[in-house]
């Protein structure tokens, strides 16, 4: 059963059920008790009355219902009942009382009179049995004995009574039960709504609407960080489509110029006979075209894996891997009149993943290196410690704005007014970068003070 509507409704028809059914077993045991309680008064004041008919004189007891035949015609007397002395003998009892004996209620010394259940002639009855000490006539010469009257009565009318109560109780609740369910049916079809505008209006999302936000009218509380969590993951679906749709377009920007620059060379060289001094540069010329692509398709490769080449931490010299990754672009940066400047604080070795900090340290240092200004100056610092690594590459010369310098994370984004030495670069060292520090629990952020271009590593 996988219709919510459906668990709701089962489940409040059986808590439905359940208080009825608790409800009305209590409203029918109080009702039961007070209809006893109500049957036993009346039988204990009935007693009571024929009490008043027992008289002690001079000649023993007397019943005055045995010298007067009226009482009994006018019905004064219980159709059950009879009187014994505390000993058990029994002095009087009416006609109909029957023959199988009756479980009478026993009286506890300091009680007057003792009500129970018994059975008469196999059929439901209550009795009371009292105590209780007979009228003294003036003339009598001894104390009067006490006396126990017992008075019975079927309980037919009681019982009647309950199966009637008991079959409006049941009626009611299937009533109950019935408009409750009904009304619940409308209450869901009604607050269910907007989940079934909810889904329309997902089945509706396509490339085109990702961007679009889910509203739903009236949606209840608990529903709205759904729609708000929707809503937030349709947006990264949608960046996510947008950088995936760039990254290609970008790829395919990038692969394109040395393939058409291979295409171009060898069009050039088939187009007529040539020297082998001729072909030669040709192949040059191609051979370098094809390791800048191979460079591309490097990178590309790396940022497609990053973060998943289970790069387990050990320890590593801060300060030997820096210089080493430095290594292939001091060099350059020395022909071009650049100063560097080293500055090492904290610990010299760090537990941390080596081949993902050889990778962005040079490609963070790379990009320094490209970037510099002739005659500029770089400024390496690291601070190692307990914590982790911090550290901070700056470069001269940046020209970019603070909006700019906020996209240098996107693949194959490149701001080619800035660039320098005549090197193409596909844009993907900052972007790879970024996913490696990530993978590792770390972050890259980078920031434009003044014509500094500073990015800063920190990673756990």
């Amino acid at each position: 059963m996988n219709s919510l509507k459906a668990r709701l409704t089962i489940g409040a028809v059986l808590a439905s059920l359940a208080v009825v059914a608790l409800c009305g077993a209590l409203l029918y045991e109080l009702v039961e008790d007070d209809l006893e309680d109500e049957f036993d008064r009346n039988l204990l004041e009935r007693a009571r009355a024929q009490t008043a008919l027992v008289e002690f004189d001079e000649d023993g007891l007397q019943f005055e219902w045995e010298h007067s035949p009226q009482i009994i015609k006018a019905g004064a007397l219980p159709k059950y009942f009879q009187v014994r002395d505390l000993k058990g003998n029994l002095l009087a009892h009416s006609k109909d009382w029957p023959e199988k004996k009756i479980d009478i209620p026993r009286i506890d010394r300091d009680e007057d009179f003792e009500d129970d259940d018994v059975s008469i002639d196999g059929k439901p009855a209550r009795a009371v049995a009292l105590r209780f000490t007979p009228k003294l006539d003036d003339e009598a010469e001894e104390k009067p004995p006490a006396l126990l009257l017992i008075v019975a009565e079927r309980t037919k009318s009681v019982d009647e009574t309950l199966a009637r109560f008991r079959m409006l109780l049941g009626l009611a609740a299937l009533v109950g039960v019935t408009f409750s369910v009904l009304l619940l049916r409308l209450i869901l079809w009604r607050e269910l709504k907007p989940l079934e505008q909810l889904a329309g209006k997902i089945a509706a999302v396509d490339e085109s609407s990702l961007g679009r936000e889910i509203a739903i009218e009236r949606a209840p509380a608990e529903l709205r960080p759904v729609v708000a969590q929707l809503n937030a993951l349709l947006a990264r679906v949608d960046d996510t489509l947008r950088r995936e749709q760039e990254f290609t377009a970008g790829a395919a920007h990038e692969l394109r110029t040395p393939l058409a620059g291979i295409r171009g060379k060898l069009e050039v060289a088939l187009s007529r006979e040539r020297t082998p001094e001729q072909h030669r540069e040709f192949a040059q010329s191609c051979l370098d075209i094809s390791v800048q692509m191979q460079a591309i398709v490097e990178n590309l490769l790396t940022l497609a894996r990053a973060g998943n080449s289970g790069d387990a931490p050990e320890l590593v010299d801060l300060r030997e891997a820096l210089r080493a990754a430095w290594k292939p672009f001091a060099e350059r940066a020395e022909k071009r009149g650049v100063t560097v400047d080293w500055e090492f604080a904290g610990e010299g070795m760090l537990n941390t993943r080596r081949n993902a900090l050889h990778v962005i340290s040079t490609n963070l240092l790379e990009n320094a290196a490209n970037y510099v200004n002739d005659g500029g100056r770089i400024e390496i610092s690291t601070q190692a410690g307990p914590d982790g690594l911090r550290l901070e590459v700056a470069n001269t010369g940046c020209t970019l704005d603070p909006n700019q310098a906020q996209r240098v994370f996107e693949p194959f984004w490149r701001a080619d007014e800035v660039r320098t030495g005549g090197q193409a670069h596909a844009g993907l060292g900052l972007a790879i970068c970024r996913r490696l520090a990530k993978a590792a629990g770390g972050e890259i952020t980078v920031q434009v003070i003044n014509d500094r271009f500073v990015a800063t590593l920190s990673l756990p």
